[in-house]
């Protein structure tokens, strides 16, 4: 087979071919019809891992090495360009060098040569408060106000799938064009999806906000175009395979319902490599004076969307939905850590908030600006998408994956200490504001809506709170005693929205026992005016809670499991699901999966703000499960505290807790950082079903009633 190269027409042409061998010669004719003119957009990245494959440090030293070689290149090849895949990589390398090369940067940078994601890391969307999101995108727009640095896409590379709260954000912020540069393994959503052939598309959020967006089926396609095997450790780039690979490159897209005349080709090499040293530019140089087209540009991926929005804004399709999450489960690996910094991204609004109060009513207050943004970071990179060595698995005991751990804990541990210590200098500068006769407890309430919530301090002996609009002792229930003071926990009623409630602390004699005291109760139920529950006696779930408002029964009578109840799983072994084909799907998992035995009840108390039980019990591999069920005289709801002490093991294992919500027409909803998703109707195609992440709330809504499960 021989290739004939043909000149670039315009419009269909009769082409007359004519084959000699010796003295004679054949002639044939026939009606060309050119094919689009393709442009090939090349946005080059090496993907940005920060660890997986060695402790961070040498990540990021590894990082600003490949940045000098950017710039080197920029200066050596008129045509090239880069995109950098988060900003933390300009970050980085901003507080790595000397101002001359900083300079070089923000040169290239002014001439659109060299691009920055705006979000500030790869993250793990599903983790992510819309607080946090917004902030991911504070150092992009900041380097951009005072440096020109772009501020016109976002991309996440390697994570499968996204949270639908995207489009609303990248709008939000003034940002039109999203890629995202998907890794099968475990993320099976293109394999089931047409997205990739799809794109470029528009996805739509739940307010109606659009993003033009490329769903890439991995995030280093250029090597996978001229590299033998596809990966970019081979030694050199190789023109026939560049040959071959284009057209297979095209296949997907060569239909006529297919608009565009330009495609994608999303980053060039995999994880933490150092980019060659000509850039792969000498191969791509003679492609382009051997072929009018294909024509392959490098660009940034502003540089694509701008195409297509000039030339096809309007022939594109839209989708609605989120993506699931796929990969956000690893968190789980890791639930301790997990649930402080979930915990910290509740807690640092607060503070930011009171200060933000303190400093408008004193303005010799100062907003600490620097070190709230620096609070935000530790908490992005705790959720930034790697969880772990690439070896934390197969050799866990290893030094450098216990390194890689307790770099990436830290981020966790130190915003929590840092949230917690300015929220305390907040609240304090912000209660020192109001005069005051004697000791005060301030309750702060930072919502739009008047809340009554339950409030634990410690007090000591003999001293009591009273509630100066009433000027009586406030009720409460006993946690803890300890040798001169009690901790509590009290109800803290009806404070404004957007306001604080003041209560007193204060010696009294005489007070009445309903104020402190709790009685003993038999038996395995408890109640109130709005809940009558039931433990069950082996496994310490709910067996019954009846609703006495409208009389239902909310847990599912003929279900497996209990409300609440602790369900240990085991199996597997040898098994795994990477590609999500039917290949990796063994035939039989053997899963096999434990109930705790024996329930026992630790107390079950009614106490002055309503009624408590403790329930402890045991289970596979879980020598101690202890449950808190409290329920409140003046909230209609039920405080569920599940504490465990797990043995360690390194077989296969998972956690759950069921939830057995009786409804006869259920329809689930979780909650993502603007709203509500019900899986059935709120998902891209081939979305993650099995497992999903909320930001508070997850509710079943039935025809007379809602359940909801906040955690």
């Amino acid at each position: 087979m021989k290739q004939i190269d043909l000149p670039a027409l315009d419009k269909p042409e009769k082409a007359l071919i004519t084959v000699s061998l010796g003295k004679k010669e054949i002639h044939a004719s026939q009606i060309f019809t050119p094919a689009k003119k393709w442009r090939f957009y090349i946005t080059p990245r090496v993907h940005n891992d920060v660890g997986y494959t060695t402790v961070q440090p040498n990540v990021n030293e590894l990082d600003t090495r490949n940045f000098d070689r950017v710039l080197n290149l920029l200066g050596k090849y008129p045509n090239y360009q880069y995109d950098f895949e988060d900003t933390h990589l300009v970050e980085n390398y901003l507080n790595s060098r000397t101002k001359p090369w900083h300079e070089k940067f923000y040169k290239y940078a002014k001439q659109g040569r060299v691009a920055n994601n705006v979000l500030y890391l790869n993250l793990l969307t599903g983790l992510c408060s819309g607080e946090e999101l917004y902030r991911a995108t504070y150092e992009a727009y900041k380097l951009h106000i005072l440096h020109g640095t772009s501020f016109d896409f976002a991309d996440l590379t390697d994570v499968p799938s996204s949270t639908w709260f995207l489009p609303t954000l990248l709008n939000d912020v003034g940002v039109h064009y999203f890629t995202e540069g998907s890794n099968q393994s475990r993320g099976s959503i293109l394999q089931h999806s047409e997205l990739n052939e799809m794109s470029p598309f528009y996805w739509e959020g739940m307010n109606g906000a659009k993003v033009m967006m490329w769903y890439s089926r991995t995030y280093f396609q250029l090597s996978q175009l001229i590299y033998p095997g596809g990966l970019s450790d081979r030694p050199n780039p190789n023109y026939e395979v560049l040959n071959i690979t284009l057209p297979q490159f095209l296949t997907r897209y060569r239909r006529k319902n297919y608009a565009p005349d330009a495609v994608m080709v999303y980053g060039a090499y995999v994880e933490n490599v150092i980019i060659p040293q000509d850039g792969d530019m000498p191969l791509i140089n003679k492609w382009n004076q051997n072929h009018a087209y294909p024509k392959l540009i490098m660009a940034t991926d502003d540089d694509y969307f701008r195409y297509i929005s000039q030339h096809f804004k309007n022939d594109l399709p839209t989708y609605r939905g989120g993506g699931g999450a796929y990969w956000e489960d690893g968190a789980a690996s890791t639930a301790k850590t997990t649930k402080m910094n979930r915990l910290t991204k509740k807690l640092l609004p607060m503070a930011q908030t009171a200060a933000g109060i303190s400093s408008i009513l004193s303005p010799r207050y100062k907003y600490k600006t620097d070190e709230f943004s620096d609070i935000w970071k530790n908490i992005l990179f705790y959720d930034e998408h790697t969880w772990g060595s690439y070896r934390s698995v197969s050799q866990p005991d290893r030094d450098a994956v216990k390194r890689q751990w307790q770099i990436k804990e830290n981020y966790a541990v130190q915003a929590d200490m840092q949230t917690r210590d300015m929220l305390t200098r907040s609240l304090s500068r912000l209660s020192h504001l109001f005069e005051v006769e004697g000791d005060r407890v301030f309750v702060y309430n930072f919502q739009p809506w008047e809340r009554t919530n339950p409030v634990q301090i410690e007090l000591n002996d003999g001293r009591y709170m009273v509630d100066l609009k009433t000027n009586r002792p406030v009720k409460y229930e006993i946690l803890t005693e300890k040798e001169g003071f009690r901790k509590i926990l009290f109800l803290a009623k009806d404070i404004p929205a957007m306001g604080y409630k003041e209560y007193a602390i204060r010696s009294l004699k005489n007070v009445p026992n309903e104020i402190h005291e709790s009685q003993n109760k038999p038996g395995l139920t408890a109640g109130n005016s709005w809940y009558k529950l039931t433990i069950d006696g082996q496994t310490g779930g709910i067996k019954s809670l009846i609703d006495k408002e409208t009389g239902e029964q909310l847990v599912d009578q003929n279900g497996k499991y209990s409300l609440n109840e602790y369900l240990y799983v085991s199996g597997g072994e040898g098994t795994k699901i990477i590609r999500g084909d039917n290949k990796d799907v063994p035939p039989a998992t053997n899963l096999m999966v434990y109930h705790p035995s024996s329930a026992e009840i630790i107390k079950n108390l009614s106490t002055p703000i309503g009624q408590v039980i403790v329930v402890e019990t045991k289970a596979k591999n879980t020598p101690a499960i202890r449950i808190t069920y409290q329920l409140y005289n003046d909230i209609k709801r039920i405080d569920i505290r599940d504490e465990i002490v797990k043995d360690s093991t390194l077989d296969k294992e998972a956690i759950y807790f069921a939830f057995p919500f009786n409804a006869k027409k259920p329809q689930m909803a979780y909650q993502v950082q603007n709203g509500w998703v019900q899986p059935t109707k709120d998902l891209l195609p081939g979305a993650d079903l099995d497992w999903f992440t909320t930001r508070n709330l997850v509710k079943v809504d039935d025809s007379n009633y809602t359940m909801v499960l906040s955690t």
